[in-house]
């Protein structure tokens, strides 16, 4: 048996994906365990999953905070807040890292964690970094999805992966105090956008084939393509009895839901958006949280959910209306049903215009601007014969992969790769 240790301090979306990953290791056998923040513990245990945290960190209150400051409303903003919400974990951060990777054949994280690379130099072991869309393997083909926004020409394609080259440096200086302590020389390559990477370490790339099919010709070797680790089914689920009835009661509704990070919504969207639906007759889910944001009644004719199993609830809906999250996308699009996309930060303008471009989403809504007659055009071709029925060829093919089991196969594949260590490469 090997231990693979996955690190994330990302927000709910972040961490499902491995959550998927893990499922897979469990069940080939192997010791796997996950680092997130507090806040979602309890979801990974849920699924027999080994969880460690960050202590006194939640990413609940550290997103009111951020949302108050506007740290990311944009990689500016993050960066200017750095001293202030990202140093004050940093120490923290560490030693959560060394406690869950302590014993680990393997590391697999994303970049928000950012010492778990230093953290496998440590113990002399493999690293993935992975990414959910792209942003760490540099390409002429696509342009970074967390700095792109619309307008912006294919020629600065590059310049973007440059950018998070220098966020990772950035990250890496950081650190500084705590390799020295740790007794790692000077920081090596982080390779998140050029140069080879010193260390054992390959570059993981998940998204779902609709968006790039295949990987890019300008990637080096240590550059990997895989699909989207999507959603597991948890054996048993079903929609709660209300739900349920409602689905039951009429024709499939709107399904409005923006994300776990998402705690600022604008309540005259909603509301336009709402009319909209109701004005065609048809009805609306709409998340928890977005309804605390309305100060009216949201009508008799829709519904208030919490937390439901996308994967159950999305097949049996009209459209989906969302922010444009890796994980929220790629569960609408296996279900082979239209999407309208409110993108509001990061990579969910990147999603947007891909899937707008794509054939199953409309133009994207702009946040705060949502006028009658955008909602009015977007629901005519979410409910139109052809968009149905083209989202629905996508899914097919989507269907017959599974990424997070391609992933976890992958993930032991790196253990005893026999590449070069850490170690080595430091002292040469």
């Amino acid at each position: 048996m090997t231990k693979v240790s996955i690190q994330t301090l990302g927000s709910f979306g972040d961490v499902m994906p491995f959550v998927s990953v893990a499922h897979y290791l469990n069940k080939m056998g192997e010791d796997v365990s996950i680092l997130s923040p507090s806040d979602y513990s309890g979801a990974i245990e849920a699924r027999d999953i080994k969880a460690e945290a960050v202590e006194d960190f939640t990413l609940a209150a550290w997103d009111k905070e951020a949302e108050q400051r506007g740290t990311l409303k944009n990689p500016l903003n993050f960066f200017l807040d750095w001293n202030e919400m990202v140093a004050p974990y940093v120490a923290r951060t560490v030693e959560a890292s060394l406690k869950a990777a302590e014993g680990a054949d393997l590391i697999l994280a994303n970049s928000i964690c950012a010492p778990a690379q230093m953290v496998a130099e440590y113990y002399d072991i493999p690293f993935i970094l992975n990414a959910h869309q792209p942003a760490i393997s540099s390409t002429r083909d696509y342009p970074c999805a967390m700095l792109w926004k619309p307008g912006m020409p294919s020629f600065l394609n590059k310049a973007g992966y440059a950018m998070v080259w220098g966020a990772q440096r950035a990250m890496e200086k950081a650190l500084g105090g705590h390799r020295r302590r740790l007794g790692l020389r000077a920081p090596h390559n982080l390779g998140a956008s050029r140069g080879e990477p010193h260390t054992d370490m390959v570059r993981l790339t998940t998204v779902s084939p609709f968006l790039i099919p295949d990987a890019p010709p300008d990637w080096r070797p240590y550059d990997v393509l895989k699909p989207y680790p999507s959603l597991v089914p948890v054996s048993g689920a079903a929609l709660p009895p209300d739900i349920e009835a409602f689905l039951q009661a009429d024709a499939p509704p709107v399904f409005i839901g923006l994300g776990s990070m998402d705690v600022e919504a604008y309540a005259s969207d909603l509301r336009v958006i709402l009319d909209a639906i109701a004005g065609r007759g048809r009805r609306a889910i709409l998340s928890a949280g977005l309804a605390e944001k309305l100060d009216s009644p949201i009508g008799d004719q829709h519904i208030i959910v919490g937390q439901v199993p996308h994967d159950l609830i999305f097949p049996r809906c009209a459209a989906i209306l969302h922010h444009g999250g890796a994980g929220t996308l790629d569960t609408a699009l296996r279900a082979g049903v239209p999407q309208i996309i409110l993108p509001r930060h990061l990579d969910q303008f990147w999603h947007a215009d891909a899937l707008w471009k794509g054939g199953v989403a409309p133009k994207p809504l702009k946040r705060g601007q949502v006028t009658s007659t955008d909602i009015k055009t977007a629901l005519s071709f979410a409910f139109s014969e052809e968009a149905r029925a083209f989202a629905k060829q996508v899914a097919g093919p989507l269907l017959s992969r599974n990424g997070a089991r391609e992933i976890a196969e992958f993930t032991l594949s790196r253990i005893g790769s026999g590449r070069q260590s850490a170690r080595q490469a430091l002292s040469e």
